[in-house]
């Protein structure tokens, strides 16, 4: 064999086999791979033939000292820059690899990472995962979040040419056991909104029901993207490393425009005319615009809107549900009302599924439907 291709070769001193041959993709600078102690030319021969069959076909990965932590790091930081992943998610996968992969496999050089390791983390997770030591373990659902991190970590790895395969495909996972929240009925719904009338966050609990719209998405949106028919969805507001950051929608389709009907308008008007007068009463003028803020003016803190609402269910007498169970119920309503897949999808901000693939933008009536519908069962319910 050539040198630029391989070669093997005998140490006279020792009458072992050895091999040396460039591993270097074509068209880049010779980067050459030995190694010697084979009993046999046919092992050394072998084993070189492997090595040139996997760099002619680009399959061939090279000896790397990074490590189980250092490439989901890198994974991290290089999805986060690219804006695959939002600020928000990157600080959770950089707390679930602190806390949960790192102890166990981190030091681990990422080559040498086989199925049984991950097994073995996820056994460990479940039984006696938790951080304060009190030995209870995790949930099945944070567990398999940890899986798909290490999952895409992996994928991402050998798109790199880190490893050759990515061993978490083969791992046992644990089942999700999701415990069922209620999704509430029109009526559920209504009846929860005369309930809380009164309540200082009335107009968050009546726009997040007729809307749709995510806690995030209320938290951040503006008076600017307001007006007697739509809302704008412009801005989400979520929580990264206990702060607080308004920044893009969750995905783009999250960007949209989602109609009002008259209703809500008029419940978004009295809401701002009581903030004015809240504003001028504490002498404040706050610059933020907000439609939902704190009562300084300032983002609000997004847990506390979902405690305050967990705790008026756990008061209403309703079935428990969570405050993104509205959104839910939301979705159920336009569905039960026979309005378009793709007009639903459009105005609730989805994720394309396989039957929307192909969708993109809806149209102004299709919008202009679900505000007669709002207005439609408004209406109906004045009749005496």
């Amino acid at each position: 064999m050539s040198a630029r291709r391989g070669r093997v070769w005998k140490d006279t001193t020792t009458g072992r086999w050895g091999y040396v041959v460039d591993v270097a993709p074509p068209g880049e600078p010779r980067k050459q791979k030995r190694r010697r102690g084979f009993a046999s030319k046919g092992e050394a021969v072998a084993e070189l033939g492997e090595i040139t069959g996997a760099v002619a076909d680009g399959s061939y990965v090279g000896t790397s000292k990074a490590t189980v932590a250092e490439t989901i790091a890198d994974y991290i930081e290089t999805q986060h820059a690219a804006g695959k992943i939002r600020a928000g998610t990157a600080a959770s996968y950089r707390h679930l690899l602190t806390k949960r992969i790192v102890p166990s496999i981190g030091a681990l050089r990422v080559q040498q990472l086989r199925v049984g390791h991950l097994d073995h983390l996820y056994v460990r997770l479940l039984s006696t995962g938790r951080e304060r030591g009190e030995g209870a373990g995790l949930s099945p659902g944070t567990v398999r979040l940890t899986h798909a991190l290490v999952s895409g970590a992996l994928t991402w790895a050998v798109k790199k040419g880190l490893v050759t395969m990515n061993v978490a495909s083969r791992a046992t996972v644990p089942e999700s056991h999701v415990t069922e929240t209620a999704t509430w009925t029109a009526a559920q719904v209504d009846g929860f909104l005369e309930l809380v009338a009164d309540d200082e966050d009335h107009a968050l609990w009546h726009t997040a029901a007729r809307t749709g719209l995510r806690r995030g998405e209320l938290l951040g949106l503006t008076w600017a993207d307001v007006d007697d028919d739509y809302l704008d969805v412009k801005r989400n507001l979520t929580t990264v490393a206990g702060a607080l950051v308004v920044g893009e929608p969750k995905t783009r389709r999250s960007r949209r425009r989602v109609p009002i009907g008259a209703e809500t308008a008029a419940v978004l008007a009295d809401h701002r005319r009581g903030q004015r007068e809240r504003w001028v009463a504490l002498g404040i003028r706050p610059e933020t615009g907000l439609v939902f803020p704190a009562v300084d003016g300032r983002p609000r803190r997004p847990l506390q809107v979902t405690k305050r609402f967990a705790a008026l269910v756990a008061a209403s007498g309703l079935p428990r549900t969570t405050f993104h169970g509205l959104r839910h119920a939301r979705e159920t309503w336009l569905h039960d009302a026979g309005v378009p897949l793709h007009t639903i999808a459009a105005t609730m901000g989805h994720s394309p599924t396989m039957s929307l693939a192909t969708y993109a933008h809806s149209g102004d009536e299709g919008l202009a439907a679900i505000r007669a519908l709002d207005d439609g069962r408004n209406a109906r319910r004045a009749l005496p």
